[in-house]
């Protein structure tokens, strides 16, 4: 039976190059390394087999720079003299660099042709645990150089899918803060969170909080479970009690984004506000509540043995009795214009305490709220002065930017991916922030994210951006690099850094959800 002879496999390329030889030729065939796919090569007589062969290249690396171009061009200028020697020479058939780092002895590295290198990254960085740039580097100078390769590698690195998509990089800056414009009269704005899950008590297991943005006055609702049934059964208490108010601002949960409550407010004439994901301090005047009203409870349930959910009422009586550090008033005072005490205190002071009449209580009220209304002015500019005194404005996107989000909450463990993506930036939205949709479709939801969450992707690198990598390289400054000059060692920056993407904090400081929840409340 006539049978080929495979000489050897190119490891250099990922759909496999077979060397193929008989008698009087030798074949590149680019196979799936089947069988079949060899067989289609004209076989030979078994007695040619043991005839001797002349001039066969013993390596992949000699075939690959026999067929080269540029190399054989080098090649031709070190034979005539025209190429440095001192950096350049020829080996067994190969061209070779000759590397002299600093700190370590030179050594001879095989150089690469245009056609393989971006194989060789993927060598050294795919089948390496993709390993950041400078250690790709590092890795390759070991054995191998071609011109560029420090620019390459970072290059590479940056545009790698599972790099972007599994490792979650350091967050830029964090951008400047925008403050609310404060109401001028209560109930104007809302903001609305939920504090849960908590042990069970009498069924409930949640606590829904309202909090008014102007009186600060609060409204504690136990939830038997997060769904819009319940949460249209607590809104139409308050809506009885003050009415509807102009706008709702709350969180992106899924009961709060569910279209029968949406639709449900919207009829009421009422609009609503979500809160960009991870950016808690957008919602901080009832995120502040929410960990006062959770201290509380702990504090009732486990130092007074009381169940939680027979102590909201107490425990919204005290928070919206008791002053406010910037109106100097209570909630309660600012919305109606009088103080209330808790039973405790009206037993004890029935006796000794001498009413002051106020023949112009409204008079009062409003004098009160006009103090209000600038102590809140002047806190709200303190908070903006104090918290942005070291953030920086953060990088823009244009509409149709790819990008990754850094993701914080790991629902699955640690070994959850560190980003979400990749999205494609649909719109501009004030306040440095963005709307994405996920370019994997998610039947057209779209999501928002705050620009020092955003890292930038270009796309996976492909041959073709590759060739244009190196024909740019070509027409600009790399003209010299490949006449030879000596490459040092330095430290490459990660991929984002280089790209311009994200920069790390300057107190090295990475956000928590719950360092967050509490940032910059504003009055």
């Amino acid at each position: 039976m006539n049978t080929p002879i495979i000489v050897g496999t190119d490891v250099l390329n990922r759909d496999g190059v077979t060397y193929i030889r008989t008698k009087h030729s030798q074949y590149l065939a680019h196979a799936t390394h089947s069988i079949s796919a060899v067989s289609t090569v004209r076989p030979v007589e078994p007695s040619d087999i043991n005839t001797p062969l002349q001039e066969r290249p013993l390596n992949w690396a000699q075939i690959a720079q026999a067929a080269d171009n540029e190399t054989q061009e080098l090649l031709q200028k070190l034979m005539d003299g025209s190429l440095d020697s001192r950096r350049y020479l020829c080996k067994n058939d190969l061209l070779y660099y000759r590397y002299s780092p600093v700190g370590e002895e030179s050594r001879l590295l095989c150089f690469i042709p245009k056609g393989h290198r971006l194989s060789l990254l993927r060598i050294f960085h795919d089948e390496h645990e993709h390993i950041g740039a400078e250690k790709t580097m590092n890795l390759i100078l070991k054995h191998f150089w071609f011109p560029g390769l420090k620019q390459f590698v970072s290059k590479y690195t940056s545009h790698c899918l599972v790099c972007m998509s599994k490792k979650r990089v350091p967050r830029a800056s964090r951008q400047p803060i925008t403050s609310w414009e404060k109401p001028d009269e209560p109930f104007n704005t809302i903001h609305v969170d939920v504090l849960g899950p908590l042990p069970e008590s009498n069924g409930f297991k949640f606590v829904l909080v309202l909090v008014d943005a102007f009186t600060k006055f609060c409204l504690l609702y136990a939830l038997y479970r997060q769904d819009t049934t319940e949460l249209k059964r607590v809104f139409e208490n308050a809506i009885s009690l003050f009415g509807v108010p102009k706008l709702l601002v709350c969180d992106r949960g899924r009961m709060f984004e569910a279209s029968s409550f949406t639709g449900w407010v919207v009829e009421l004439g009422c609009d609503i506000h979500y809160v960009t994901p991870e950016m808690h301090h957008a919602n901080g005047q009832v995120e502040r509540y929410v960990r006062t009203v959770l201290n509380l409870i702990r504090v009732e349930s486990d130092n007074k043995n009381t169940t939680w959910s027979d102590a909201l009422c107490k425990i919204q009586l005290v928070l919206n009795i008791t002053k406010q550090k910037t109106t100097q008033l209570s909630a309660l005072n600012l919305l109606i214009g009088s103080d209330a005490t808790t039973p405790v205190i009206r037993a004890l002071i029935r006796d000794v305490a001498v009413e002051n009449a106020q023949p112009n209580r409204e008079a009062w009220r409003e004098m009160r709220r006009d103090r209000a209304r600038g102590l809140l002015k002047k806190n709200q500019a303190k908070q903006d002065s104090y918290v942005n005194r070291q953030r920086r404005p953060p990088r823009t996107f244009q509409v149709n930017d790819c990008v990754f989000v850094i993701k914080y909450s790991q629902s699955t463990g640690k070994l959850d991916s560190g980003m979400r993506g990749p999205y494609r930036v649909i719109k501009v939205l004030p306040s440095g922030r963005y709307e994405l949709k996920l370019l994997g479709g998610a039947r057209g939801k779209t999501t928002q994210a705050a620009a020092q969450y955003m890292v930038l992707w270009k796309g996976e690198w492909c041959p073709e951006s590759c060739a244009a990598f190196f024909e740019n390289a070509e027409d600009g400054d790399d003209n010299d690099e490949i006449a030879g000059p000596s490459l040092e060692p330095a430290a490459l920056s990660s991929a984002a850094d280089e790209t311009g993407d994200v920069t790390e904090d300057p107190a090295g400081d990475v956000p928590e959800d719950g360092a967050q929840s509490g940032e910059a409340v504003l009055g």
